[in-house]
């Protein structure tokens, strides 16, 4: 019964994301569809606003891209766990450098998330940590989905979150 129960609900929650994804999808595997790069240029054309919440953040390209997108003038937020923030390749010093917030995780779990809000309309989330590693040597996924809707979602749970870490 619990185990009928446990399907029902995430059946249940893959309708709900289906349902609010109504625009384009794209997949990308690590390593070797570099889904580092798509996230680049993602970011490299952002016009007002990027949401992150993101495990590791590590990748030193995908730092600049982020920083290229404040300097654009863009709104950009980020939020990561704070043991991986306290790792010594960690990008968030950098990013305070340059007047972008940083918001750590304080609750006693992991800040797991991997998702990013491209101006309200774009959310890039999935398996992939923003690190080396996950481009060049583990096997990740990244999903690229174009839907205002679904945006919309996952900046409501960045938003909460924010709200609990800033």
């Amino acid at each position: 019964m619990k185990k009928t129960f446990s399907l029902c609900f995430c059946l249940l929650a893959a309708c709900q994301i289906l349902f609010a994804a109504t625009g384009n999808i794209a997949v990308y595997f690590a390593p070797q569809d570099k889904p580092d790069q798509k996230l680049i240029r993602l970011l490299n054309q952002a016009k007002t606003e990027v949401n992150i919440a993101v495990y590791s953040l590590t990748k030193t390209d995908i730092a600049q891209a982020i920083v290229s997108a404040r300097q654009r003038g863009v709104k950009v937020r980020i939020l990561t766990d704070r043991e991986q923030a306290a790792n010594k390749y960690a990008r968030d010093e950098y990013f305070e450098s340059y007047q972008i917030p940083v918001a750590r995780d304080t609750h006693k779990g992991y800040m797991h998330h991997k998702f990013a809000v491209i101006d309200g309309k774009i959310v890039v989330t999935g398996s992939y940590n923003w690190s080396n590693n996950a481009s060049y040597n583990n096997d990740e996924n990244m999903l690229v989905i174009e839907s205002p809707e679904l945006a919309e979602i996952f900046n409501n749970e960045f938003g909460r979150l924010w709200q609990q870490n800033k």
